[in-house]
């Protein structure tokens, strides 16, 4: 992800099957899903956050299952003025918000890059 541009990211979501060697997808159909960015995990506040779209068909196979999250940016959300003038190494989750159901979905490490032009 580079800072000033537009694009898409997919998150296929799983279920981890403790039982046996595999996982299976997990539906998210109808399910609030929240994309928070942050400087480190125990940030005080989020860079950037966004509600994910869900798109594709759910199959509990996953080499079959077509469905996402899916995080559509504009170049005005990844600035230089939230992201710093070089960009850098952030910490982000994936969150289901529904009631009930809030879990943590996903959550690593995203670098966000200076390109040659900004």
């Amino acid at each position: 992800v580079f800072l000033g541009t537009d694009g898409t990211r997919s998150f296929h979501v799983f279920d981890v099957d403790t039982d046996s060697s595999g996982a299976t997808a997990k539906n998210i159909t109808g399910k609030t899903i929240l994309l928070d960015i942050r400087t480190r995990d125990q940030a005080s506040s989020a860079k950037l956050t966004a509600t994910l779209a869900i798109t594709g068909s759910f199959n509990a196979v996953a080499a079959s299952n077509t469905q996402r999250a899916v995080w559509t940016f504009a170049d005005t959300d990844l600035t230089t003025d939230v992201f710093g003038k070089d960009g850098g190494t952030f910490r982000y989750s994936v969150k289901d918000l529904t009631d009930g159901g809030e879990t943590i979905l996903q959550f690593g490490s995203i670098v966000i890059e200076r390109a040659t032009q900004v």
